[in-house]
């Protein structure tokens, strides 16, 4: 009896089996469909948590922009260094790096006996230019009473000419080294100390000089730069410049600074670095609104072409695998839809989508934590 009831038992194992397999695969729940119909579903609760905010993309002017490198630098006409006239002691160093300082105002005094001598030999030409030329006219009365030669007043001539040559030239050199040339000449005094005058206002960047120093006229003593014009000098890549015009608008801004400044392209270069292949970009700004330091690194974004785009602000995308997508508002959800982004400018992103629907809603803020729990439903469907 055993024996037949152990083998009924052995044959209703797989109805048994086949049963309760079909029973548990009609009550499963269907897996979600990884295509783009998919719907995430969120209680009202759940939608609040999030901080989700739904709108429409908006009809706004974007510019492409390039995004470029430089510095704050003053025009060559407003740097200057200060090279002694000639070589020499130096008595005084006036003033400090930083120290402003107007034209022609003394930065430092130099001496030597050279500067004595020259003005010696000066005053000593001066005497031989009268005497020739003193000495001329008499030669020239001679010849005309028919009592002097000819030769005489040729000789004559020519001493005056060479005395004159030399006080000229000694007059340029020694006016080139600043000094009052009214009073050596008029009243003979002698000016013993050379006075090194700032050739522009503005700041004293470096001083390069100390008290007892011997300084040559190769040596740069001092420089300078005067801050009334700043502007911006931007490095462009060469196969970047048939994007540019005057007048383009730049924003820019300072390392480790929130402040976004302005300014526009006013000249572009046209000499390519050879190392470099960039271009420099001179772009003005308003100095009194933003007073920056010459030298200062700036990193910018010059805006080079406008268009009406489609666009949503940035945080209404998602990335997923280099694919951009935002999430719809339907009545019973949320569904992920891709795009095509295009021109970015601040917060907000061109877009194209493929079905051409820019009016329903969609979500605004929130998309990462609509990803998020689509992730999760994904997750748990998959166990």
């Amino acid at each position: 009896m055993r024996p037949i009831l152990y083998s009924l038992l052995l044959l209703s194992l797989p109805l048994l089996w086949q049963c309760g397999q079909s029973t548990e695969t009609e009550n499963a729940t269907p897996p979600i469909e990884q295509n783009g119909d998919h719907v995430v579903h969120l209680t009202a609760e759940q939608q609040q948590m999030a901080g989700i905010e739904t709108g429409q993309a908006e009809k706004r002017t974007l510019s492409a922009s390039l995004q470029v490198t430089g510095m704050v630098d003053v025009p060559p006409q407003s740097r200057a260094s200060l090279y002694p006239t000639i070589h020499g002691y130096i008595q005084s160093v006036r003033h400090y790096p930083g120290s402003k300082v107007r034209k022609g105002e003394t930065l430092a005094t130099l001496r030597h006996p050279d500067i004595l001598a020259k003005q010696q030999a000066l005053l000593e030409a001066q005497a031989q230019v009268q005497y020739w030329a003193t000495e001329r006219q008499r030669q020239e009365k001679l010849v005309a009473g028919e009592v002097g030669a000819q030769k005489a007043l040729q000789e004559a001539e020519a001493a005056y000419q060479k005395a004159r040559a030399q006080f000229e030239a000694l007059y340029a050199e020694i006016q080139f080294w600043g000094i009052n040339m009214k009073d050596v000449l008029e009243k003979g005094v002698l000016q013993e100390v050379l006075s090194l005058r700032a050739p522009i206002d503005g700041y004293i960047t470096a001083i390069h000089s100390h008290i007892g120093a011997f300084v040559e006229p190769t040596m740069p003593l001092y420089e300078l730069i005067d801050d009334s014009h700043l502007h911006l000098e931007l490095e462009v890549f060469a196969k970047d410049l048939h994007l540019l015009e005057q007048g383009q608008q730049v924003h820019f801004h300072l390392p480790q600074r929130e402040e976004q400044f302005e300014g526009e392209v006013y000249l572009i270069g046209r000499e390519v670095d050879p190392v470099k292949k960039t271009v420099n970009v001179h772009v003005h700004y308003d100095e009194s609104v933003t007073p920056l330091t010459p030298g200062t690194y700036v990193t910018a974004n010059i805006a080079t072409r406008s268009h009406e785009e489609w666009a949503v602000p940035k945080k209404a995308l998602i990335q997923e695998r280099g694919t951009f997508y935002l999430y719809r508002a339907l009545a019973d959800g949320f569904k992920k839809v891709a795009v095509e982004t295009g021109l970015r400018q601040g917060e907000w992103v061109a877009i194209t989508l493929p079905d051409g629907d820019y009016s329903t809603p969609i979500v605004l803020q929130g998309a990462y934590y609509l990803k998020g729990y689509e992730n999760q439903e994904d997750m748990s469907h998959g166990h």
